[in-house]
């Protein structure tokens, strides 16, 4: 018998939630539910055709019909009975107002601690998919001598000062929530109720975004977009999700930036800018003195290898080689005469002085090598030491 009885009340509450997007369907849930239950719908509900996507969604809310002296959620009030504010915002929350904070707020300046003006707006969607404004608004007025202080005494007229401070120390929090209880009761049409009437089940209709439609492909797309929806609220609100248990974010590897010699800046066109495009004409370049072979006194060779410096000017006299020709290709006099350059250039300073260091010091380190290699061409161009030809 506890089975069968137990059984009836499961179908009892699965009858009692639901939804569907058919109008019949959803008229058929209605009149069954208001035979023996409290029932809010949104107005403009009834027989209306919702968008794809759309449902109508139907859920019943526990809510304690006892007396509030009994321990229960319903208070005695001129005119019948009503509920409280805890019962309310359940109803709320599964009718799907959602409140706006920015335009919610208190509307006294806060002069008195003991009163509080609120103003509480919210929205919830209609059948056509839009938002449907709601808002209320509340008094709370706790100040000696006044209603809402008197009501706190007993009958024979002693003031219970304990519950009197509880509720002059959270003023604002209950104003907001008497305020929002009124939107709630206006929305709907809710008001004071007999006894029995108050004592029935409560189901709230709502309308809510299902991604259900007539259409098997477009109902996938609309789930997708749902779930996607989802996520990214869950990550605004909380971050991304964490990584599965053992599992580590890679980190992002930087490569630190490769120092490539003698990089030569470009202008506009592409064409390398630098100083040594402005080399001084061979006429009146400073004619260097051309040491013979026994004269020669070139740095010790190190060990960095060479050929990553080029050769930095255009074909100027007979035999200079092509820009950007490597240093190991350059003859003997070209690379010494190049060597002397930069060795002055650098001496005097300037924006590429540390350049010029370098290439001075590339172009002498070769041809260390090539006098320890026994390779050097005392007269390569038949030039002699007449420093006139060069």
């Amino acid at each position: 018998m506890g089975t069968m009885g137990q059984a009836a009340t499961n179908e009892q509450r699965v009858i009692r939630s639901g939804k569907s997007r058919k109008p019949a369907e959803v008229l058929a849930a209605l009149d069954r539910l208001r035979q023996d239950c409290n029932v809010h719908v949104p107005p403009g509900l009834e027989g209306i055709r919702l968008p794809d996507g759309f449902s109508v969604v139907w859920t019943e809310v526990d809510i304690d019909t006892r007396q509030a002296n009994q321990g229960g959620e319903v208070y005695n009030v001129s005119g019948g009975y009503t509920l409280a504010t805890t019962a309310i915002e359940r109803l709320t929350s599964a009718f799907g107002i959602t409140w706006d904070t920015a335009r919610s707020g208190r509307l006294d300046a806060g002069d008195h601690p003991y009163y509080c003006s609120y103003l509480a707006v919210g929205s919830y969607m209609g059948p056509d998919g839009m938002p449907v404004p709601v808002s209320g608004t509340n008094k709370t007025d706790l100040r000696d001598s006044m209603p809402g202080a008197e009501k706190f005494r007993n009958d024979k007229g002693e003031m219970n000062t304990k519950m009197l401070m509880q509720q002059r120390q959270h003023i604002l929090s209950i104003s907001e929530s008497k305020a929002r209880s009124r939107a709630y009761r206006k929305a709907v049409g809710m008001r004071a109720m007999p006894q029995k009437e108050i004592a029935r089940p409560w189901v709230v209709f709502r309308i809510q975004i299902t991604g259900e439609t007539d259409d098997p492909r477009t109902q996938r797309i609309f789930e997708s977009m749902i779930f996607q929806n989802a996520l990214a609220a869950r990550a605004a609100l909380y971050g991304p999700p964490a990584m599965p248990p053992g599992q580590m974010a890679r980190p992002q590897i930087v490569q630190a930036p490769i120092a490539i010699a003698q990089l030569p800046e470009h202008d506009a066109d592409g064409v390398v800018a630098d100083d040594y495009d402005n080399e001084p004409a061979p006429e009146s370049a400073p004619r260097p003195q051309v040491q013979s072979t026994s004269q020669r006194q070139p740095p010790k060779r190190d060990s960095q290898p060479r050929g990553s410096a080029v050769w930095p000017w255009e074909p100027k006299r007979d035999g200079d080689p092509e820009k950007g020709t490597p240093l190991t290709e350059v003859p003997d006099g070209s690379l010494e005469r190049l060597a002397k350059y930069c060795d002055k250039k650098a001496a005097e300073g300037g924006r590429f002085a540390d350049r010029d260091a370098a290439l001075a010091k590339e172009a002498w380190g070769i041809l260390a090598d090539r006098q320890d290699s026994g390779s050097i061409d005392d007269d390569p161009d038949d030039r002699g030491d007449d420093p006139d030809k060069y």
